[in-house]
């Protein structure tokens, strides 16, 4: 069930990451990024994760209630630094060492703080969220948000010890081994895309690459680790998924319902690495079922309060339109059936925004059988339905022997799988691979000038 929240919560929030890489970088930034030497990356590089403040109550971190203070602290001695302005950094200032615990607050500090512990650390929250551990540095600042301090606190850890953080947090560490390299491949991916993303484009807008929480992929630090999942990353070092060069963004979901999704049904967006399709498997319906029961009285309601309807007029049924699926099934617009037959149709970003938080978009309605005032609301899956399907990943590993590889190759078409660095030799080295892209295209491109 967690790792349907969180997938459930992950396809409500792409939406705001969409919107930020639009404004930075035209259409195609939206899913893929073309490797650079200028911003070379490698297993070991650091990558600045804000684990602080969380402002939605999304699960496993819940939302901080109190923003502008918190505590570091740590099992063995830490040095403490004066941390550089607008860069998650230290500069020669050393303000206190051999210190166990650090109280941080906003409305106190007048300088930005790097803290390097000997040990790991750990965040004590003021409100009464878990309170993760988290190897690498700390750096801590600043910042105003609608006229209020608030603290913000960015950890700073290599991508290997990040995605040891993220695989258990997303997936069950009892799944099989492959679904397992699977997902870490996934989150690499996903992860690099956006190390690159923001600091090509977001530098002047925030001093982090990836926030924890399913915003973008869930991060707990070493509060979660098996053995299994950090094998997982260990086994697929530097595996990372490009298209034409590019690094891409590795979408994934819990559950596709039976058939995966296409990008451009869910985000008006062609991408051409994920496409929809039926999963490669005998579907269980039970396994994969939920139901939410909704007051129309509720829903009506929120129209007026939204002025989606007029004051007089009632809400009497909840159907979808003829043109109100997509291919897969999944609905992209709900019927709104008012008193004197008249009806008015909604977007299903709109609806799920009437209904409350739906599992998923593939479903049928049902007027319940006791009282017509509510609607059944019965589906299938969870999450966005875009990319690999975890639950998928975990059914092709455990009941056909898919190897990690092919499983990545089902869900995610015409991608090629190649390493951040040169060490192995059965996978192509992915800066060298998007040289040799780039250089063809511009060849092409001089071809085509030519004649």
């Amino acid at each position: 069930m967690m790792r349907q929240v969180l997938a459930l919560l992950w396809a409500i929030s792409i939406s705001m990451i969409f919107s930020a890489v639009g404004e930075a970088g035209g259409q195609d930034h939206k899913f893929r990024l073309q490797l650079t030497k200028r911003h070379y990356l490698k297993p070991s590089s650091q990558i600045r994760v804000r684990v602080f403040p969380h402002t939605k109550r999304y699960k496993p971190h819940g939302r901080d209630d109190v923003k502008h203070k918190a505590t570091l602290t740590s099992s063995k001695s830490c040095s403490v630094y004066e941390g550089r302005e607008n860069f998650p950094g230290r500069t020669k200032v050393k303000l206190g060492e051999k210190l166990f615990s650090l109280d941080l607050d906003a409305k106190k500090m007048t300088k930005p703080i790097y803290l390097k512990c000997n040990a790991p650390i750990t965040i004590v929250r003021s409100s009464k969220n878990p309170h993760f551990t988290y190897k690498g540095d700390m750096y801590a600042r600043v910042v105003n948000r609608s006229g209020a301090k608030t603290l913000e606190i960015i950890n700073i850890v290599s991508l290997k010890n990040y995605l040891k953080g993220v695989v258990p947090s997303e997936v069950y560490s009892a799944w099989p081994m492959e679904t397992l390299n699977t997902q870490a491949v996934a989150a690499r991916t996903y992860a690099v895309f956006h190390i690159n993303f923001a600091r090509r484009y977001m530098r002047k807008k925030r001093v982090w690459d990836v926030g924890d929480t399913i915003v973008y992929q869930a991060y707990t630090g070493i509060s979660l680790t098996t053995k299994r999942t950090n094998m997982a990353v260990n086994a697929t070092e530097g595996q990372i998924l490009t298209h034409n060069g590019a690094v891409i963004q590795a979408y994934y979901h819990a559950d596709s319902g039976g058939q995966t999704e296409a990008a451009a049904n869910v985000w008006d967006l062609e991408i051409p690495y994920v496409q929809g399709r039926k999963e490669s498997f005998d579907f269980e319906v039970a396994s994969s079922s939920w139901k939410k029961t909704v007051s129309l009285r509720s829903i009506e309601s929120r129209l007026r309060q939204r002025g989606l309807i007029k004051r007089k007029q009632k809400l009497v049924g909840l159907s979808v339109p003829g043109t109100g699926r997509t291919d897969s099934g999944r609905v992209k617009k709900v019927s709104l059936d008012l008193l004197n037959g008249e009806s008015t149709e909604v977007s299903i970003l709109k609806f799920k925004k009437l209904a409350g938080n739906l599992p998923s978009t593939l479903f049928a309605f049902e007027r319940h059988h006791r009282d017509p005032r509510y609607f059944v609301i019965k589906g299938l899956g969870s999450g966005h339905g875009v990319g690999m399907s975890q639950q998928g990943a975990a059914i092709l590993a455990d009941q056909k022997g898919w190897k990690y590889n092919t499983i990545l190759d089902y869900y995610y078409t015409d991608t090629t799988l190649c390493r951040l660095h040169k060490k192995g030799r059965n996978l192509p080295d992915c800066y060298s691979n998007a040289l040799k892209v780039s250089k063809k295209k511009s060849l092409q491109k001089k071809s085509k000038t030519s004649t």
